[in-house]
């Protein structure tokens, strides 16, 4: 039965073809949207696509943001594709003014890096397997009217919160409570986790003797 279900949600003639359509790609998305870059096995499993290879999945991803901070910097801009460099750093103290520094310069070196890859495309320096699905003239509209900058303030968000929380996990695993567990508080008590995260700040709060008033709120919030 679960293998019916399993064949039902990501079909065999999918995994043949290894093609992504529009499901797929929303709910890929979606995953690495929740999660955050480089959760590669969490974005596969949660998007019901666990029969594909896991390298496959990183190179969507991959290519998302790439198209991501493209189309990020075109809406930034306003540019053309030939102007764009000059006119992204141009726009450094807007986007710091406006997304924080540390949120702006992880979305402006992610913009840098799409564009410098362009370049090399381009130059038949290097070679972009970018999914049809993700270049479809439709989607590359939208996301140039704001979707791709929202993306990369999310995927900004969610490194630094990843960070954080991978951080606290070595500190409980090797019994060393180093990360600040009101950083640590304030950056998880208010956006959607995964179980195990959830598991880890509750345990990081447990075993830490500073946490007693933070571990009591964070009870009640969960």
């Amino acid at each position: 039965m679960a293998l019916r279900r399993a064949e039902a949600e990501d079909p065999v003639i999918e995994r043949i073809r290894q093609a992504w359509e529009v499901p797929q790609r929303n709910r890929a998305t979606s995953a690495a949207l929740r999660f955050g870059f480089g959760r590669f096995s969490k974005i596969r499993h949660e998007s019901a696509l666990t029969s594909l290879p896991l390298q496959d999945i990183e190179v969507f991803v991959r290519a998302y943001l790439y198209q991501l901070g493209l189309q990020a910097s075109i809406s930034l801009t306003g540019g053309s594709l030939t102007s764009l460099g000059a006119n992204l750093q141009s726009m450094v103290g807007s986007v710091f003014s406006h997304y924080g520094p540390t949120d702006g310069d992880w979305m402006l070196n992610a913009m840098k890096s799409s564009l410098s890859m362009l370049e090399e495309v381009e130059g038949k320096a290097r070679f972009l397997r970018m999914p049809v699905v993700l270049a479809e003239p439709e989607y590359v509209a939208v996301l140039r009217t704001g979707p791709a900058l929202r993306a990369l303030r999310r995927f900004a968000f969610l490194s630094r919160v990843n960070a954080i929380v991978g951080a606290a996990l070595d500190d409980i695993l090797s019994g060393e409570l180093v990360t600040s567990p009101i950083k640590l508080f304030l950056f998880c008590c208010d956006i959607e986790q995964s179980s195990l995260s959830a598991i880890v700040i509750h345990m990081y709060l447990l075993t830490h003797p500073s946490c007693s008033g933070l571990l009591q709120i964070w009870e009640v919030k969960n």
